[in-house]
């Protein structure tokens, strides 16, 4: 299930290429994700030694996460400053293909900053509702930010279906372009058949 589809993707041209490195480990990682390309600063902080988690294949989505982020749940963004510390903001965001998808009007937003100078993020979802004993079911992502000029109120118009309601529209029309992030997916776990299946 595809929930936003022909949204721009990394062979647009608004995306900027990440230069090769001689690094076999980043080499594989590039290879396993296709042409993944960013902005400057983001270029950057992928070359450098961010750990093991951080050039780890892309991921096949379970279809049970898809059906989990079709119900709207919030996302919970946790970013990392420049020194370092933990910022979490909430977001709209729904998958296109196995990236999550979110966009925002306002690209210098805390949260766009340090997606631009260190691309790593984490994304977390929790249900609406739980009628069963135990934890709260929960969706986790850890993946890579990748970013579009322009283009944010299309994808508000589409997570609008699941945010607001079947043929809804993002109700503010005269924002500005803003920008689209694309976060690859290195890992999926939480709470729920995602879990286990990964």
């Amino acid at each position: 299930m595809h929930l936003l589809e022909d949204l721009p993707t990394p062979s647009h041209p608004s995306y900027q290429t990440v230069p090769k490195r001689a690094n076999p480990a980043q080499q594989r990682a590039q290879k396993s994700i296709g042409s993944l390309r960013v902005g400057r600063r983001a270029s950057e902080a992928a070359n450098q030694n961010v750990g093991d988690d951080y050039n780890r294949r892309m991921v096949n989505v379970p279809d049970s996460a898809r059906d989990f982020l079709a119900t709207g749940p919030l996302a919970h963004v946790v970013t990392l400053d420049s020194n370092g510390t933990p910022h979490v903001t909430l977001a709209w965001a729904g998958f296109d293909g196995n990236d999550v998808v979110w966009s925002t009007f306002y690209p210098d937003q805390a949260k766009i900053r340090h997606l631009r100078h260190d691309p790593r993020v984490a994304l977390s979802f929790q249900a609406h509702e739980h009628s069963g004993e135990g934890l709260h079911p929960y969706l986790a992502i850890n993946g890579r930010a990748t970013f579009t000029e322009g283009g944010a109120l299309e994808v508000m118009d589409r997570l609008a279906e699941f945010y607001i309601g079947h043929g809804q529209k993002f109700p503010l029309r005269d924002g500005p372009p803003g920008a689209v992030i694309r976060v690859t997916v290195d890992r999926i776990y939480g709470n729920g058949p995602w879990g286990k299946q990964l």
